[in-house]
């Protein structure tokens, strides 16, 4: 009888329930601060600066050809050079072709551009992304661009794109 008697005891004493209460409001103060410091709770939406020394991200304006744009970062007009290929003139065979790829897939639309300096003529020389698409690649794989060798003796991955497309027969090497 006395551990009927102990458990009732315990089960009603009031330390009981000042530990449980402790012990409870411990435990939500413990997930408060986890759900804060880890939570998907939405953040307040700022404006992230769309350009840093090595990055820019803007809406295309004009296309002058295939490897040269204008875009609008931050209300600023920037000339954008794509670094490590070439393509042809507007007057020289597939020049047009090469200018009216570019413009299908960038004119008006929000590129990214990663910086890679800036070249005579005061443009920015860089990799131009749209969504995931690197366009300085897709030029040189649908043969509209030449790998420009002087400027980017690193890139295999350009000399490769360059090599399938003369495989392949397009564009320029059609």
């Amino acid at each position: 009888m006395a551990s009927i008697g102990n458990r009732r005891f315990f089960r009603t004493h009031p330390m009981r329930k000042t530990w449980r209460n402790t012990l409870l409001t411990l435990l939500t103060l413990v997930v408060a601060i986890l759900v804060a410091l880890f939570g998907d709770s939405p953040q307040p939406v700022t404006q992230a600066p769309t350009h840093t020394k090595d990055r820019l991200v803007g809406r295309v304006l004009t296309v002058a050809d295939g490897d040269t744009l204008t875009l609008d970062s931050d209300g600023q007009r920037v000339k954008v050079r794509l670094q490590g290929i070439d393509c042809p003139e507007r007057d020289q065979p597939f020049g047009n072709e090469a200018g009216g790829f570019v413009r299908d897939l960038v004119e008006g639309k929000r590129i990214e551009v990663i910086s890679l300096g800036k070249d005579q003529y005061d443009r920015v020389l860089g990799e131009v992304f749209i969504d995931d698409r690197n366009l300085n690649q897709e030029l040189l794989r649908n043969g509209f661009a030449w790998w420009y060798k002087k400027h980017a003796k690193d890139r295999n991955d350009y000399r490769d794109l360059q090599a399938e497309a003369r495989e392949n027969g397009r564009g320029l090497w059609s």
